[in-house]
């Protein structure tokens, strides 16, 4: 199985997955194989959201598949995790970097990147070190991604006597940030 937004805000996200699967089944398949039967990729467009995701899930459970590589966004990774785990399908996601997907607990859900803990431990680390001083604000989509990132972010600055000026949640795809811009400005933030 295949499960990546192949339409929406992050279809661009969800093609060159696709694509990637593809090339990797026809490698596999040109070799011979997997024990000596042919792959074949049932796709399933998770839109990269939660309610879409389950019903992915459900479609690709349905379909009989016996993996899934994907899906690629945490808000959607989360919640399809569960739908795989009853049945024990694998789940490898290879670009959902929220820690409660592996978290949970579930046998045969797996992840290819980093976790937003290690993600936000560098950040920090990395803001801490070059911009101590100044004044850091942290701002996030209030997307599973997005705010797991800032939270970390943000409680490792703090643990290492970094005090962000400004956290607070933006809304995702405005036409016009003037007014954030402006608060920015406004609090002095430096980065």
């Amino acid at each position: 199985g295949s499960a990546a937004p192949l339409t929406g805000q992050m279809s661009w996200h969800g093609e060159q997955h696709q694509r990637g699967v593809e090339l990797a089944v026809a490698d596999l398949n040109e070799a011979g194989g997997v024990l000596g039967e042919t792959v074949k990729v049932v796709t399933a467009d998770d839109y990269c959201n939660g309610e879409q995701a389950l019903a992915a899930a459900k479609k690709l459970v349905a379909d009989g598949v016996v993996a899934v590589v994907g899906h690629n966004c945490s808000g959607a990774a989360i919640p399809a995790s569960a739908v795989y785990e009853k049945p024990g399908i694998v789940m490898i996601s290879n670009t959902a970097t929220n820690p409660k997907l592996t978290d949970q607990g579930f046998r045969s859900i797996f992840r290819m990147v980093a976790r937003d803990t290690l993600q936000g431990e560098m950040a920090a680390a990395y803001l801490a070190k070059g911009w101590a001083g100044p004044r850091i604000a942290v701002l996030h989509d209030g997307q599973a991604y997005g705010q797991g990132l800032a939270e970390v972010t943000k409680a490792e600055l703090n643990r290492r006597g970094v005090t962000e000026a400004i956290y607070e949640q933006i809304t995702p795809g405005l036409a016009d940030y003037t007014e954030t811009l402006a608060q920015l400005e406004a609090a002095g933030i430096d980065v």
